[in-house]
């Protein structure tokens, strides 16, 4: 059977190892693996779903973004509610992850270059930066211990963050079209990108 009604757009695995699959349908569905089993599911949004996020901490909540309602949405799976929605006034969410230190704020990428840290109890982002390519963010990630962040967009260029300072600690020119996707390793020495070059980079990074 489908899983969800048009394409599936976007999938997350909590702790508990529930898939989480958010659909064009604007549905976020949670299923028991490997039974496939229904669990849960709401609807997120209107339009699409951009991406879908277990919280890191707390396995029942759940965050995904709209790509059209410029809105990011924290429901409890527990009590089968929404409980916080996160509004922009312009632009769109193009990316998002979660910081793993002990703040534990949502970090999301914007179309217009923007990066936006959001605190879960709050409806308002507690912190904005610009972005040093000042074009749309494709891409978002934290590195495991929290310190530093790598994005990347349609300027083909991929960007280190110290997360703390905020500071620009690299930029790597690889890729000659679009980054689609960036990743740190397990060791956080290295960071892989993939473009829609049909290129994957793979960076050395010794900072520590």
């Amino acid at each position: 059977p489908q899983a969800h009604k048009g394409a599936i757009t976007c999938l997350d695995i909590n702790q508990q190892g529930h898939l989480i699959s958010g659909g064009e349908d604007g549905s976020v569905r949670i299923w028991s693996v490997p039974s496939c089993r229904l669990i849960t599911q709401y609807q997120a949004h209107k339009g699409a779903v951009g991406e879908v996020l277990a919280d890191i901490s707390q396995d029942h909540l759940v965050h995904s973004f709209g790509t059209q309602d410029r809105a990011i949405a924290t429901y409890n799976a527990k009590r089968n509610q929404k409980i916080i929605a996160h509004m922009i006034q312009n632009g769109g969410f193009t990316s998002m992850t979660q910081r793993a230190d002990s703040e534990q704020e949502l970090v999301t990428g914007l179309s217009h270059g923007y990066i936006l840290f959001w605190d879960c109890d709050e409806k308002n982002p507690v912190g904005n930066v610009l972005d040093s390519g000042r074009s749309a963010i494709s891409t978002i990630a934290l590195s495991s211990n929290g310190k530093y962040m790598a994005l990347a967009g349609v300027d083909n260029r991929l960007r280190v963050y110290d997360v703390k300072t905020m500071k620009l600690v690299a930029r790597c020119e690889g890729h000659a079209a679009q980054v689609k996707r960036v990743a740190f390793s397990p060791d956080q020495r290295q960071i892989v990108s993939v473009g829609s070059d049909a290129a994957i980079c793979i960076w050395n990074f010794y900072l520590e």
